[in-house]
């Protein structure tokens, strides 16, 4: 009788052993999954945000230079370098942590910036009609790259499309 008591004992605690450690694997899973999620929507978040702040910058050029405000873009070009920095790393973050669709979209929304930025900046001489339009041209595009990685971030983290950016969001001309 004592021995089959202390087999029960012995599957018994083997058993708890096993749920135990089934517990803690899925446990550990479970909040691997959450810190991910939460670092990707801090990233996206970030991302985005600084891509608003790079079309509000390339706006405010164009605008200065549109109304010929003789003005030295210098400045703007500095916080653009910083902006631009602060976007690679978090590139890098999306890159590590994301998945495909989130790493093209963000991508895309990078080199869609620089072209806005770039066509702004290219010049501290008024803007003509042609370099207006091209602006024009790379803020519509600019827009629907914004639209394609706010749709991308929210399927990511199992939420629907994302609602249509309204221009005041971002800088008007």
């Amino acid at each position: 009788m004592n021995d089959a008591a202390g087999v029960f004992a012995a599957a018994a605690a083997l058993l708890a052993a096993a749920l135990s450690g089934i517990t803690l694997y899925v446990t550990g899973k479970r909040d691997e999954r959450r810190w991910r999620r939460e670092q990707l929507v801090d990233a996206y978040q970030e991302l985005l945000d600084i891509s608003f702040r790079r079309s509000r910058l390339a706006v405010e050029a164009v605008l200065m230079r549109q109304h010929h405000i003789s003005v030295n873009l210098d400045k703007l070009r500095e916080e653009e370098e910083r902006l631009h920095s602060q976007h690679n790393g978090l590139l890098t973050r999306i890159r590590l942590l994301g998945p495909q669709e989130t790493v093209r979209a963000a991508q895309n929304l990078h080199n869609g910036d620089h072209s806005l930025v770039d066509a702004a900046l290219a010049d501290d001489g008024p803007l003509s009609d042609r370099e207006f339009q091209s602006f024009e041209s790379a803020r519509q595009l600019n827009l629907r790259m914004k639209q394609a990685m706010f749709d991308a971030a929210r399927r990511t983290i199992g939420l629907g499309s994302a609602a249509e950016i309204e221009a005041r969001d971002w800088g008007t001309l």
